[in-house]
């Protein structure tokens, strides 16, 4: 006869059976998520906020930053402090003068950075909006590549979408770590290019948490629809190039998404739904209408200017941002077979902001006209 397993044995061969179970349940996939995000969160925050401590009591402070970064930072800083004082629309702050009227601002940005300046003076201000906004980016990153990744390929790609130098572009710096070169330049007091507040931490969070709610799984109801068409038009009062972005892409996204849910839906009743929401859209946009006619042709937001910073938009940008990555693609469909539904339906966000960046930064680069291609730039 075969002797039975020893107590011990069964009773641990079930624990580990129990515990593949429970890996299998989605309750315990979403804590697992959730374990992972707070951990996650809780390193990105200690990463800038070693930064910002570096840069807080480091002797020379002014080297804590790169000096395009730099330069962003200060001339935001007297529009903060008219705001922390109470002028929510101030007109040329740097006369001291403390009048008020509608101007061509960012106006979300300027009061979420005054309100900062408030509670933390201009200093801490800054340090603690280094540290929250590029930790919620993260968090919001994190979900957004969970709706179509894996858990670890999420985990990876949200961690290196953030750590993003100035004068050393992503895929630059990651050649770099595979060739081992490029450490020293690495190694300064110099944070990442995302932790500048309030650009482009906070308009970086912004937006991804408003593509985060346009891809949330649900059904889209009307009051969605609405809620995220208003949040898509309130970018203009966040960054430019935010709205320009994601006002193509939401109104290129959502027929699709009724389209799927309701096929019964008539074109006729899809086109009015379109309309609504222009309106809707148009009318949240009025008062960033109205103060961009009132400085129409200065050079602070029409890219009069056709020089790309840094030489960034030339052949290198259309080939390696463009070119590569849907060539890629349509390598990997041929030799892999993958599903044609799932390489287009399921990533066309993806192709679709692609293009849109495409888009507007040729017709900068090309005709002059539209957003500048350094906005595009300094805005991550």
């Amino acid at each position: 006869m075969a002797r039975r397993a020893p107590l011990s044995d069964r009773a641990s061969g079930r624990s580990r059976l129990r515990l593949a179970e429970l890996a299998s349940e989605p309750a315990f996939d979403h804590f697992l998520d959730r374990a992972i995000a707070v951990l996650g969160g809780l390193w990105v925050a200690a990463l800038f906020a070693a930064f910002a401590w570096a840069a807080w009591t480091g002797p020379f402070t002014i080297v804590a930053e790169a000096e395009p970064q730099l330069s962003t930072d200060t001339s935001w800083l007297p529009l903060a402090a008219e705001v922390a004082r109470g002028n929510f629309f101030p007109n040329m702050p740097s006369l001291g003068t403390g009048t008020s009227g509608l101007s061509f601002y960012p106006y979300i940005t300027l009061w979420i950075h005054g309100l900062f300046v408030a509670l933390f003076g201009p200093s801490g201000a800054g340090a603690v909006g280094q540290v929250l906004w590029p930790t919620i980016a993260f968090l919001l990153m994190w979900k957004i590549y969970r709706i179509y990744l894996p858990r670890r390929w999420s985990l990876m790609l949200a961690a290196i979408g953030l750590i993003v130098f100035v004068p050393l572009p992503l895929r630059t710096f990651l050649i770099g770590l595979v060739h081992g070169e490029g450490w020293r330049s690495v190694n300064v007091p110099a944070p990442p290019d995302s932790a500048g507040f309030p650009i482009p931490s906070f308009t970086l969070a912004t937006f991804l948490l408003c593509f985060l709610l346009s891809e949330r799984r649900r059904r889209l109801s009307d009051r969605r629809l609405v809620f995220v068409t208003v949040l898509w038009a309130l970018q203009t009062q966040v960054h430019l190039v935010n709205a320009a972005i994601g006002l193509i892409f939401w109104f290129s996204r959502f027929p699709q998404m009724l389209r799927r849910q309701r096929p019964e839906l008539p074109n006729g009743q899809l086109v009015r739904i379109f309309v609504v929401q222009a309106a809707i859209a148009l009318v949240t946009m009025l008062p960033a209408i109205i103060a961009w006619s009132s400085v129409l042709g200065s050079d602070a937001f029409l890219g009069q200017d056709r020089e790309a910073p840094i030489g960034l938009f030339g052949r290198y940008y259309y080939f390696t941002y463009l070119i590569l990555p849907l060539l890629s693609m349509a390598v990997l469909y041929r030799v892999i077979r993958i599903d044609r539904f799932e390489l287009i339906a399921r990533f066309w966000p993806v192709y679709l902001l692609m293009l849109v960046e495409f888009a507007l930064v040729t017709v900068n680069l090309w005709f002059g006209i539209g957003v500048s291609a350094e906005s595009i730039f300094s805005r991550l």
